[in-house]
């Protein structure tokens, strides 16, 4: 081998190791994109604020008068505070019981009379009412206080030896009480509710006695719309 060949190798040889040697050069990497900005976490099963609800059921009245059926309607809107569990509403509800009596051996008439009573209530209900369902996935209890304004008409009629007694008619406006209990059980836009109101208030007519009251329960089934 010529000089020039052997001088030649050795100097490739001589870049060949340098290359090796030398440390590799970091690649710079692009800085990482900041991560994008999420949106606000949207609570689920978040109602609305207003509800409505349609209600049936029965009048269990704890007076003399007797069991008749009776339907309401809700229109709330649930209160922005306490997680949303207060609903303030305004049940307007209307029944009308009646009552059958025979009284025996009144001189007054002669002798035995039968008085029919036809009592007609509708009531405006004023009411607050506490929810313990935070969302609506679980059947929940609710309980309310309301105010119960009752506008009354009293019916009578009857008959006494074996004629008919004039119908006479006592109008008057009365504020009671209610409390609900019932119980939500979700479904749809809203929930099914089975619900019991017992209630009071004075109706003393003179057609119906000074002890008479509109005391009682009303034990109902409904469905409240909360879109």
């Amino acid at each position: 081998m010529s000089r020039s060949a052997s001088m030649a190798a050795l100097v490739l040889m001589t870049l060949v190791t340098t290359a090796r040697a030398a440390p590799a050069t970091p690649v710079a990497k692009a800085p990482a994109a900041p991560p994008a900005a999420q949106p606000p976490a949207v609570e689920e099963n978040q109602p609305s604020g207003f509800v409505a609800a349609l209600k049936v059921g029965a009048v269990l009245p704890f007076t003399k008068l007797g069991v008749a059926p009776g339907v309401a309607i809700e229109l709330g809107w649930i209160l922005p505070v306490l997680d949303r569990a207060l609903l303030a509403s305004v049940e307007t509800s209307y029944a009308q019981p009646t009552a059958t009596r025979t009284v025996s051996g009144d001189a007054r008439v002669g002798g035995d009379y039968t008085w029919n009573l036809t009592q007609r209530e509708l009531f405006i209900m004023p009411t607050l009412t506490w929810r313990f369902a935070k969302d609506r996935t679980s059947l929940a209890p609710y309980v309310g206080l309301g105010a119960r304004i009752a506008l009354l008409e009293s019916i009578a009629s009857g008959t006494a030896g074996g004629q008919a007694i004039s119908p006479t008619t006592e109008q008057s406006t009365k504020v009671g009480v209610g409390v609900p209990l019932g119980l939500e059980y979700p479904l749809g836009p809203g929930a099914l509710l089975a619900e019991a109101l017992f209630e009071w208030g004075p109706l003393n007519h003179t057609i119906t006695g000074a002890s008479t009251s509109t005391m009682g329960a009303t034990l109902r089934l409904g469905y409240r719309f909360q879109p």
